[in-house]
C-alpha cells in the first residue's frame, strides 16, 4: 500500500439493511380495518335489503316458470304461484289479515298491495287454473314475472 494514496485508507461501502416488509405500516392497518368495516356494513345492508323469505319466494318462482316451460302443466304452475302468493303475503302481513282470504277478498287484497304490478285477469289464472280440469287458455310463463313484481313490491313490508 502507498502511504501517500488516501483512497488507500477508505473501508468499503457497508449497505443498509433490507426493509421489512412486516409489520406493515400503521396507514395500512388503518386501511384494512376499514375495508373489514366496509364489508359488514355492505353485508348487513345487502341482508336487509334482500331478506331471505324474499329470496326464497322469488327462488320459488322462477323455479315453478322452469318446470311450467319444460312441462308445460298449467295447473301446477298456477297452484305453485299461487301458494307462493299467499305464503309471501303470510310472512310479510298480519296473519289475522291474510290468512282468512279467500275468493274475491283475496283477489281484492293482491290488487291493493300490489302496486299495480297485478291486474285483475291474472288473478283470475292464477286462483281459476289449478281447479279447471283443462283450461280454456294456457298460463303464460310471463305470469312468473307479474308475481315476481308483486313479492318485489312488497318485499320491503312488515305486518
Amino acid at each position: 500500500m502507498n502511504p501517500q494514496d488516501p483512497l488507500a485508507e477508505l473501508r468499503d461501502i457497508s449497505l443498509p439493511t433490507a426493509v421489512s416488509d412486516w409489520p406493515p405500516a400503521p396507514g395500512w392497518w388503518l386501511l384494512c380495518l376499514l375495508f373489514i368495516a366496509m364489508a359488514t356494513v355492505s353485508i348487513r345492508w345487502l341482508r336487509r335489503r334482500f331478506p331471505a323469505d324474499r329470496r326464497a319466494a322469488l327462488r320459488a318462482i322462477r323455479q315453478a316458470q322452469q318446470d311450467y316451460l319444460r312441462n308445460q302443466d298449467g295447473q301446477s304452475f298456477c297452484a305453485r304461484l299461487s301458494e307462493v302468493l299467499r305464503r309471501f303475503a303470510l310472512q310479510r302481513y298480519p296473519r289475522e289479515q291474510v290468512a282468512g282470504l279467500s275468493g274475491e277478498r283475496w283477489q281484492a287484497f293482491l290488487l291493493a298491495h300490489g302496486q299495480k304490478s297485478l291486474a285483475p285477469a291474472d288473478i283470475a289464472t292464477l286462483l281459476e287454473t289449478p281447479f279447471q280440469d283443462r283450461p280454456p287458455v294456457p298460463p303464460k310463463p310471463e305470469l312468473a314475472d307479474v308475481v315476481s313484481a308483486w313479492v318485489r313490491a312488497n318485499g320491503d313490508k312488515r305486518g
